[in-house]
């Protein structure tokens, strides 16, 4: 690094300010401190002064606290003081509306908002459940009930530089105004509309959501099921526009004109399609990232010189997180960044190591094995890299992601190119007799890629859960020694016995963790919207408290599952056959694994279970009021004439309460409710409430708890784990 000085600076500044956003801000002024006071050291003292590397590495990371501190105290904490106030508010429109589950996101631009104190020119995400008939860079006048963001939809967001959401409930009265303002973006957005219509004009659902999530950058029409292949398979990078569907871009436009044109000239024009292609795809961090190394190669090339790879990665990760430092937790850009990084920095050495393991003395049967050496190198090289973001944003490790990538990933490649030549040709008129058959070859790499996920996804131990905290406290530390290991000596000896103790580390954390909490209960308390899921855990057994709630509480139940390990279900326990514990008892029976059903009588047709076959499930009928003991030390009362469950953990209570509940006094260190709270539930001192409801309404009451000094939690885009030990003691975490 000491001769790429702009890599080294980029690459900390970035990883500095990914650490430093899942902090507290306390925390990461601190840390920027140590790094301020260790890089003065380490500057002043000769014998650590060395080549400058250590120096500009600690002064890289003191400068990305320093930005991040300034965004959030300039930025970020003036908009919060919106945090439940209703205003008249202001604004434009200023991207596609968002549909999901019958709510309608807008992002808007607001121009006024109805209180002095607050800034008024900022971007808000508003939700609705009245679809609201305006069109991007409309005007807007309405009132908006302003609510903080749930932590796991900050990361996403905040690098779009909205702070705060809203909500526009169905009586407030809309003005929508089309006066005819169309900036230049306006136009690239129209370009997107169109050709994402013309992809699912030709193609099956399924197949048109790929193809518009890797041509266009949209993801919104991807299946929960489909995004749950991708993760589990270890190709969900693929679903975003990455900087070899970039590259594949420029090199094509810049070889296309330089048929023509001088080199230099056609270097410095294909700047011009790769500006619109990044407009195109909405600026998203990743495709922003992509775009400034491409045009950082472009202007070497007009130069007569070559850019170098890593000193363009860094400058690229440096721009993004000086403009907006929350970019560092995009997801996308995580993805794109490390896998780029891997490119880079490992597929040279993998080769290397391949070919002198074994190459053919035959001229054509060298050219294939180099060829498939640099192919299984390069996906080797990146999906090595992506193990950190899968650790932090998925919360588990594809261990068959390298395998899966080797399938797919150059066919998804390949039906970008033809698919983005597709889109242009569709532009001219009478096309369409060229257009139709070759949109029907990318359909067809579309469902390969798709029956290749799933197929890889099914495999057993596909993934690794990495949900534990022990896992990030390893991550954490391994980082550390690697990169002491590389600043203070080169030498393969050290690295090898570093890669040794980090092993060594992470199967201490493996030991520990199971000592430590051999007697811990775990509680998930499952995102489902208007009902309740309840996992409990404990060793190796499960039992699920509950099956209501929305459309998406099986998926969630499912991703929850998948995250902690967990294959199947020992038992089932439905209180009530209502749509708050019962709405979706017959999809969790069809579609996960289940031994034990315990469930009131179904004897109405009407029921969720009475048309559905339990073949291998045993099934016992709760009689009103009944105990179940599922764990040792573990049990739950059942009483469906009140309409709530208490889970018994040792000496704490848990008590998970339908609409309307009469818990008749029953004690509770937890409460698991909806909307409306048990008014006969009494509460110990230091009792917790967790709230699960649709968002609007959730959020409410979770205000209303928090007013009333009872600490309360929110299941909002998010699970909730409690972890109950058999003395009483517990905790309450957010889930990953």
């Amino acid at each position: 690094m000491k001769k790429r000085p702009i890599a080294l600076i980029g690459l900390v500044f970035f990883v500095s300010l990914i650490a430093v956003n899942y902090i507290s801000l306390t925390a990461a002024v601190i840390c920027g401190a140590i790094a301020l006071a260790g890089g003065i050291v380490t500057v002043s003292v000769k014998r650590l002064r060395g080549d400058g590397e250590i120096a500009m590495t600690l002064f890289s990371a003191a400068a990305a606290v320093a930005v991040f501190a300034v965004c959030t105290l300039l930025f970020v904490r003036p908009v919060q003081i919106l945090d439940g106030l209703t205003l008249p508010v202001t604004g434009r429109i200023v991207d596609e509306v968002e549909s999901k589950d019958g709510r309608y996101t807008y992002t808007l631009k607001t121009e006024s908002i109805g209180f002095d104190k607050a800034p008024q020119k900022i971007k808000v995400k508003l939700t609705t459940y009245s679809k609201l008939y305006a069109d991007v860079y409309d005007k807007i006048s309405t009132t908006v009930e302003f609510h903080a963001m749930s932590d796991s939809s900050k990361p996403f967001n905040y690098s779009s530089g909205v702070y705060i959401t809203g909500f526009i409930s169905g009586g407030t009265e809309t003005t929508v105004e089309s006066d005819g303002y169309h900036p230049p973006y306006y136009y690239a957005i129209m370009l997107r509309r169109y050709m994402h219509n013309k992809i699912y004009e030709y193609l099956p659902s399924d197949e048109a959501s790929i193809v518009s999530s890797v041509t266009l950058n949209i993801t919104d029409g991807i299946s929960d099921e489909v995004k749950t292949d991708f993760r589990d398979s270890g190709i969900y990078h693929q679903l975003a526009v990455s900087g070899q569907n970039m590259g594949i871009i420029v090199q094509f436009c810049f070889l296309l004109l330089h048929r023509f044109l001088s080199r230099r000239k056609s270097a410095l024009i294909t700047i011009g399609p790769l500006i619109l292609f990044m407009a195109v795809t909405g600026f998203s961090p990743s495709v922003v990232r992509s775009g400034i190394m491409n045009i950082i190669y472009l202007l070497g090339l007009s130069l007569g010189r070559r850019a170098d790879s890593l000193s363009s990665l860094g400058a690229a990760v440096l721009i993004m997180c000086l403009i907006n430092p929350f970019n560092a937790v995009n997801v996308g850009l995580q993805l794109s960044a490390y896998a780029t990084l891997g490119l880079i920095l490992l597929t040279g050495r993998i080769t290397r190591f391949f070919r002198r393991a074994y190459l053919p003395k035959g001229r054509r049967a060298r050219r294939l094995m180099k060829t498939v050496y640099s192919y299984t190198a390069q996906t080797l090289a990146a999906t090595l890299l992506l193990i950190p973001v899968s650790i932090l944003q998925f919360g588990y490790i594809s261990v068959i992601g390298i395998v899966t990538n080797l399938l797919t990933l150059y066919v998804s490649l390949m039906m970008l190119v033809l698919a983005a030549a597709l889109l242009v040709i569709s532009v001219i008129p009478f096309t369409g007799f060229i257009v139709y058959p070759g949109m029907v070859i990318v359909g067809l790499m579309a469902k390969y890629i798709i029956a290749v996920a799933h197929i890889m996804a099914a495999v057993p131990f596909a993934t690794i859960p990495a949900t534990y905290r022990y896992v990030y406290v390893w991550l954490a530390g391994a980082f550390v020694l690697i990169a002491l290991a590389l600043l203070l000596h080169r030498r393969g000896r050290v690295l090898k016995w570093t890669a040794v103790m980090t092993c060594v580390s992470l199967l201490a954390g493996v030991v520990s963790y199971g000592i430590i909490y051999r007697d811990v209960t775990h509680i998930g308390v499952i995102s489902a919207g208007s009902g309740q899921m309840v996992l409990l855990t404990r060793g190796n057994k499960s039992v699920l408290v509950g099956c209501g709630g929305d459309s998406s509480a099986v998926y969630n139940l499912k991703d929850y599952m998948r995250r902690r390990g967990i294959n199947e279900i020992d038992t089932v326990i439905i209180p009530e056959l209502d749509e708050y514990f019962g709405a979706n008892a017959a999809e969790v029976m069809s579609e996960l694994k289940v031994n034990i059903l315990i469930s009131p009588p179904d004897a109405d047709a009407s029921e969720p279970l009475s048309a559905l076959s339990l073949d291998g499930v045993e099934k016992i009928e709760l009689t009103g009021y009944d105990r179940v003991d599922i764990f040792e030390n573990v049990h739950v009362i059942c009483d469906a004439e009140s309409n709530y469950a208490a889970v018994h953990a040792g000496d704490a209570s848990v008590i998970i309460a339908g609409p309307g509940a009469d818990t008749k006094g029953c004690a509770a260190d937890v409460l698991i409710c909806g909307a409306s709270f048990p008014q006969s539930v009494q509460l110990y001192s230091e009792a917790a409430v967790i709230v699960g409801a649709s968002a609007r309404i959730e959020d409410k009451v979770f205000r209303g708890m928090s007013e009333l000094g009872i600490d309360a939690y929110t299941t909002v885009d998010n699970d909730m784990i409690i972890e109950i030990r058999d003395n009483g003691s517990f905790k309450i975490r957010r889930g990953v």
